[in-house]
C-alpha cells in the first residue's frame, strides 16, 4: 500500500514538472527577447535649446 502511494505521489510531482516546463521555457523567451530589444533600442537624441529669432535662448 506505501508502495502503491508513493509511486502515485510521483507520478503526481512528474506531470507537475513536465507542465511546467513549457510555460518556464515560454517565460524566459519573453524575457530574453525583451532584454534583447531594450538593449538594442536607441536612446533618444538630445536637442540643445531653442532659440529664438533675436537669438537668445529665451531666459
Amino acid at each position: 500500500m506505501v508502495l502503491v502511494t508513493a509511486l502515485q505521489l510521483g507520478l503526481v510531482v512528474v506531470v507537475w514538472l513536465l507542465a511546467l516546463i513549457p510555460a518556464a521555457i515560454a517565460a524566459l523567451t519573453v524575457l530574453s527577447f525583451k532584454a534583447v530589444r531594450g538593449a538594442l533600442r536607441k536612446a533618444p537624441a538630445v536637442l540643445p535649446p531653442l532659440k529664438n529669432k533675436m537669438g537668445e535662448d529665451g531666459r
